[in-house]
């Protein structure tokens, strides 16, 4: 089984999902970092106008999945932590970005961020992924 196949059922990310699923595409800024551009419903909020915080840590944590994904690595969330540096209205356009850190010991060091429309940081994550074998996913 190959890596993306091993999630075509992801919440985040699957067509097909008999829950809505975010729909988020992703797609390769250059060898490093991958993007994806999402909009905000006002079904992700949580307070009144405000992106919740789970859905902001599903969609930074979908990203750096996707960027190993897309590298034939499949890898579970072992860590994540995110900074939120100020809030994210729902009802707009929003980017995301992930990028590789490191690989020591086993272990991917990935960072992710959300910007908004004026390219502010909104929200930063960082997370430890760690490989698994394909067997071991069902």
């Amino acid at each position: 089984m190959d890596a993306i196949k091993s999630h075509r059922n992801c919440i985040a990310c699957s067509e097909h999902h008999l829950i809505p699923s975010l729909a988020l595409h992703f797609d390769w800024l250059d060898k490093l970092r991958m993007h994806s551009r999402f909009f905000i419903k006002s079904d992700y909020q949580g307070y009144e106008g405000l992106l919740h915080g789970g859905v902001a840590s599903t969609l930074l944590d979908a990203i750096m999945t996707h960027h190993l994904l897309a590298r034939n690595i499949m890898a579970l969330t072992g860590s994540l932590k995110l900074r939120f540096h100020q809030r994210v209205e729902v009802n707009q356009w929003v980017d995301l970005y992930a990028r590789e850190q490191s690989f020591r010991h086993g272990v991917y060091s990935m960072r992710a961020t959300l910007l908004l429309a004026n390219h502010d940081l909104a929200i930063e994550a960082t997370a430890h992924f760690m490989p698994v074998a394909e067997a071991t996913i069902k």
